[in-house]
């Protein structure tokens, strides 16, 4: 029953993905704009779990918001870079603010908050760096999905094919300490679906940024894999410190966002900088 759960739930979050990203630029936007707000929403509940420790449950996540969108616009050609003033003016809020607060730990919950947007909205801003300016054939701040929906599809055959492998013939465990369920066997195994999807839509899209070579498809799949199981690892390296298996309930089966989205947290800036190198070459 678990596992029907899992399933349809899964099956419902990438039909939601994948449409929004074909839909265009705005409904991309939306999305993940409401994703970058409900998964530091979830962060913030997360950390203030520990002992006399206060992150606003508003404002972070209003501070990642306002980074998204001026992220968004800013690729788009909407605006230039005074964009982000409203963003610099939330981050110079949260740390006036606790000359007001009085708290017990200062630093922790401004060193905190700043993490929650270095590792949430950064890396969600970062995608929207893909989404205009990594694809060369539609030109620069013209919207092109087919990067952001190329990593996700890497980043989704990668959990598969790491849980089915995993689950059948997985031994050797990767980090025990940290995620005693996860197996060299199944990372291996997610790797290759992962290589075998990147050879397909290597076939499928071959004009993606100026005729990418197979080579650099398999690279890219190795990064997001190598990266996405980081991330992963991390996530729950975190969870393990606040003594809790998910990081919310919004997802049946799969916990909270921050749970669907730990792997690509740290493949998103991966990519980033892996296409950034490629461009010199192509």
């Amino acid at each position: 029953m678990e596992l029907l759960k899992r399933s349809i739930t899964g099956v419902l979050f990438v039909i939601l993905v994948i449409f929004c990203l074909l839909s265009g630029q705005f409904w991309f936007a939306g999305l993940f704009a409401i994703i970058v707000m409900l998964t530091l929403k979830e962060y913030v509940l997360l950390i203030n779990r520990l002992q006399n420790v206060y992150l606003s449950s508003i404002w972070v996540p209003f501070s990642g918001l306002l980074l998204f969108l001026a992220f968004f616009i800013y690729n788009s050609g909407l605006s230039n870079s005074t964009v982000f003033a409203p963003f610099l003016l939330s981050l110079i809020y949260l740390f006036v603010r606790e000359l007001f607060l009085k708290s017990n730990n200062p630093i922790t919950n401004l060193a905190l908050s700043v993490l929650g947007l270095v590792y949430v909205a950064f890396p969600f801003s970062l995608l929207t760096t893909l989404a205009f300016n990594i694809d060369k054939v539609c030109g620069p701040n013209s919207y092109s999905y087919l990067i952001p929906i190329t990593l996700f599809i890497i980043i989704w055959c990668n959990d598969i094919g790491a849980y089915c492998v995993g689950r059948t013939i997985g031994k050797h465990k990767l980090f025990e300490h940290i995620s005693p369920n996860k197996t060299w066997e199944g990372s291996i195994g997610g790797a290759i679906f992962s290589i075998a999807a990147s050879l397909i839509l290597s076939l499928s899209i071959p004009n993606v940024y100026g005729h990418l070579p197979i080579w650099a498809w398999i690279g890219m799949a190795v990064v997001i894999v190598v990266f996405g199981t980081l991330g992963d690892l991390v996530e729950s390296l975190l969870k393990r410190s606040l003594k809790i298996k998910d990081s919310g309930k919004i997802l049946p089966g799969h916990g909270g966002l921050l749970d669907r989205f730990d792997s690509t947290l740290i493949a998103i800036p991966a990519t980033t900088v892996y296409l950034m190198i490629l461009s010199f070459f192509f």
